[in-house]
């Protein structure tokens, strides 16, 4: 698939030709890779709901969901079912100090920051992904409340620092 026939909440199918495959609906559209809410649990750590990044190269329309018509909205519902709260723009300092971190996290938890592009053993891959879990954790109970990657990237991106503005 094409990025230009991609669109926001489009039901899609991706995945490796020879692998697993798993339905999702796009939230979001970037350069390289759409943002993907998956609808149902792929493998043993991804459940339905979590977001992946995935190149426009590996998806596909679902051809099945856009069959049925009505079922496309029932997917954007089931996906959407927890109420999107953005960052507010005035945070303290300290705050705007962590979701910049949690962001940070959210970062290297992504496959190929996580495996350094399959260079790392899968044991240190599963520590480090347990710790970089752990400190979520914790940045999400000093910042009173989970944030998702989307919020988080979101913020960040209409609040650079000062100095990266320049």
């Amino acid at each position: 698939m094409r990025k230009e026939d991609c669109r926001t909440n489009m039901p899609v199918v991706f995945g490796r030709p020879n692998g697993e495959k798993t339905r999702g609906v796009v939230i979001k559209l970037n350069p390289k890779k759409a943002k993907v809410k998956i609808t149902e649990d792929r493998g043993r750590r991804s459940e339905a709901g979590a977001v992946w990044g995935v190149p426009y190269s590996m998806m596909e329309p679902d051809g099945e969901m856009q069959a049925r018509g009505d079922a496309v909205d029932e997917v954007v519902k089931f996906v959407n079912t927890k109420p999107y709260e953005p960052i507010p723009n005035i945070i303290s300092p300290i705050d705007a100090h962590i979701v910049r971190a949690i962001s940070q996290c959210y970062l290297e938890l992504s496959p190929e920051n996580l495996t350094c592009d399959g260079e790392l053993p899968p044991a240190l891959v599963r520590r480090k992904r347990a710790e970089l879990e752990r400190k979520l954790k914790g940045l999400f109970a000093a910042f009173g409340r989970e944030v998702d990657e989307l919020q988080a990237y979101e913020w960040c991106d209409t609040h650079q620092p000062l100095e990266a503005r320049v």
